[in-house]
């Protein structure tokens, strides 16, 4: 069983009335922790796309919108670098992003080989966003 003290009045609110819609109350728990889990990861991750944006010079809405090669490929360097410091599951990444789970474990798996390869813009942006990261931890 969960502390109450972890839960917001509206947090219990929706406990009671998922369960009083016939959820049993420890799924009804679990539902409300998925959706805190996913609101703290989705401001993790619009942390890190600002980082990125910072880096890279782009609007956070070009990062978005645009699909143009350059901002594609930056958006990969970006999922990738999610999937491995974040510890989120593809599905979490895909959903903030609105995009397919292949698809991010595609981006993963090209920008793996354009490390592997030492391609230039991959490992400037990786370079720049770590020292960024580092930066804003201290």
């Amino acid at each position: 069983m969960s502390n109450i003290k972890n839960y917001t009045k509206s947090d219990l609110k929706l406990i009671h009335l998922l369960s009083s819609r016939g959820l049993d109350y420890e799924k009804s728990i679990s539902i409300v922790n998925y959706e805190k889990e996913l609101t703290h990861s989705n401001k993790n991750l619009t942390k890190i796309i600002k980082m990125f944006c910072t880096v890279t010079g782009i609007t956070i809405e070009e990062f978005r919108e645009n699909r143009d090669r350059k901002t594609q490929h930056i958006k990969h360097v970006f999922i990738y670098y999610c999937t491995k410091n974040t510890g989120l599951k593809h599905e979490d990444i895909a959903g903030f992003l609105d995009i397919t789970r292949p698809n991010v474990f595609s981006a993963c798996k090209s920008i793996q080989n354009d490390i592997d390869m030492k391609e230039s813009l991959t490992m400037s942006v990786l370079k720049e966003v770590n020292k960024l990261a580092q930066n804003t931890n201290k």
